[in-house]
């Protein structure tokens, strides 16, 4: 692979995976990225993967999603890595590279609108803005810079930066993507020492997110047959992995896996949703991933979650990191915030949430001086 050069101002870079040697059949290979000199927090999105090559294909690509700063920071550098899927070995190694803009913001790069949209794109949807989404959004906040009073225009400028926040994550596009990708792993396992809460991790869902959502636009040409397929191919990835298959062996009956599957989730099914999760063996090709899916878009699971999904999804979209990672050691900000978004029975804006993860020092370090 040769050596890829961006700029902080970019916004993306397409990554493109060379296949050499004999194509004639199928192959896959994960891709993965590193920060060295770049942070995964601060100067580019994290991005994790699987390609596969049809028969006689000798190209496939990935984006990486670039982030821009008000930091002086000169020329850094981050790892794109190909493994094996089989074996785990490396396969490849190279480097990304990202030039520092020739002029920064004077202010801290999430106090303007555009970058501070544009960041959203990328930390909820895993994705660079589309033109119309960034106008519209942009276009609310220069509605509160047309008021003639400073303080009442600040107001807001505040107001607008928790409300856009909030849109991202109660968007169609983060609601059939990410917040699916959520479900599914609280759907499937139990709270442990290697998975606490029961959540998903950071990197996991930061990977299957991306996986998901995929060429997804809301809106866009073909975008519900996109995601459609998008969300199968994850499903069917899921119940073969060795964690899933730990818990639900597949010498399991269909009533078994369907009882095991509600009773992770803590659900009590009617009658007739456990009856539907096991008519789906009545087609036995993929019918374990379809039952799994069954589970995870129940309508009263989806609701029992949205509010312990919107708390993680702070630290996750602003923080890059799980609840319990540091200067966290354990889940007392979470219970907290989770605790604060009851109490105000989901209103995001009394209880002040989204607009202290904005305002956090953690946050606002991402993208220059707090």
């Amino acid at each position: 692979m040769p050596v890829f050069t961006t700029t902080e101002s970019s916004g993306e870079v397409e990554i493109t995976v060379a296949r050499l040697g004999d194509a004639s059949g199928e192959a896959d290979v994960d891709y993965s990225t590193r920060g060295v000199t770049a942070s995964e927090r601060s100067d580019f999105t994290i991005a994790a993967g699987r390609l596969h090559f049809a028969s006689f294909e000798t190209a496939k690509s990935f984006p990486v999603l670039i982030t821009e700063d008000s930091l002086v920071e000169g020329q850094e550098f981050a790892q794109i890595i190909l493994d094996d899927p089989v074996t785990g070995a490396t396969v490849d190694l190279t480097q990304l590279i990202i030039e520092d803009d020739a002029d920064e913001p004077a202010i801290n790069a999430s106090d303007v609108p555009a970058l501070f949209v544009r960041q959203h794109y990328h930390d909820f949807l895993g994705r660079d803005a589309d033109a119309p989404g960034l106008a519209f959004w942009v276009g609310e906040f220069n509605r509160c810079q047309n008021i003639a009073d400073p303080q009442q225009s600040a107001r807001c400028n505040d107001e607008v930066r928790v409300n856009v926040s909030a849109a991202f994550f109660l968007s169609i596009e983060f609601q059939q993507t990410g917040f699916l990708v959520y479900r599914m792993y609280r759907a499937a396992f139990p709270e442990s020492v290697l998975r606490p809460r029961g959540l998903p991790r950071f990197a996991e869902f930061m990977r299957d997110s991306r996986q998901i959502s995929r060429g997804v636009i809301v809106g866009g040409s073909g975008w519900q047959a996109r995601l459609e397929q998008n969300t199968r191919a994850l499903f069917d990835d899921f119940v073969q992995r060795p964690e899933f298959l730990t818990r639900y062996p597949e010498a399991l009956t269909p009533e078994q896996y369907a009882d095991s599957l509600f009773q992770t989730a803590g659900l009590v099914p009617t009658p007739e949703e456990r009856q539907a999760v096991v008519d789906e063996f009545l087609n036995p090709a993929g019918a374990r991933a379809r039952a799994f899916r069954r589970v995870a878009e129940n309508a009263e699971f989806t609701r029992r979650e949205f509010r312990p999904a919107f708390v993680l999804m702070q630290y996750f979209g602003y923080l890059r990191r799980n609840p319990n990672d540091v200067p966290d050691t354990d889940f007392s900000g979470f219970d907290f915030w989770l605790s604060k978004l009851e109490q105000f029975d989901g209103d995001f804006r009394r209880a002040e949430m989204v607009k202290a993860f904005l305002n956090s020092a953690e946050y606002r370090q991402r993208f220059g001086h707090p």
